[in-house]
């Protein structure tokens, strides 16, 4: 598949819609800020283009290799997640990473990293295995470590949502 068809593939009315609701997002940040686009508009678009970026990329990479580096992406994760009591920052938790001008919150990424994983897993069991619980034990614990991190954020919020994929 040639990059311009992989681009007229996109869903593009999705994208947009998304668009409408990230410039809705920024107009409603300057008007609440009286009329200043910094620095709450300035970076909610900021934050947006980034996120545009990602998910073009994100568009353009082969299924089987997303699938590939979903492990190798929550095992990263996770380990920054250890680490987050050392090198996190925030008033009386410790759930963001400053880079610059912009703070990351490593469950974030988690989170898609962990849907990834699963569809993985539950996608190489075969129907008749469904009916033991010992298939759901995997992704159980599989779950289990991320939000038990998460909770020692402590972020309940994230580890909540994180619980019920």
């Amino acid at each position: 598949m040639s990059w311009w068809s992989k681009l007229l593939s996109l869903p593009w009315l999705m994208m947009i819609c998304a668009a409408l609701l990230v410039l809705i997002g920024a107009l409603a940040l300057y008007s609440a800020s009286e009329g200043a686009w910094s620095p709450w508009a300035e970076q909610h678009l900021i934050r947006a283009g980034i996120g545009a970026v990602l998910m073009l990329v994100m568009g353009f990479l082969p299924l089987r290799w997303i699938s590939r580096m979903a492990p190798l992406a929550l095992l990263a994760g996770i380990l920054v997640l250890l680490v987050m009591p050392f090198i996190g920052t925030g008033s009386g938790a410790t759930r963001w990473i400053s880079l610059g001008p912009l703070n990351l919150q490593p469950s974030e990424p988690i989170k898609v990293a962990l849907v990834l994983v699963l569809a993985k897993y539950f996608a190489s069991r075969t129907w008749d295995q469904f009916d033991s619980f010992m298939t759901y034990l995997p992704a159980l614990v599989l779950v289990a470590v991320p939000v038990a991190l998460v909770l020692m954020q402590p972020d309940l919020g994230t580890a909540l949502m994180m619980g019920l994929a």
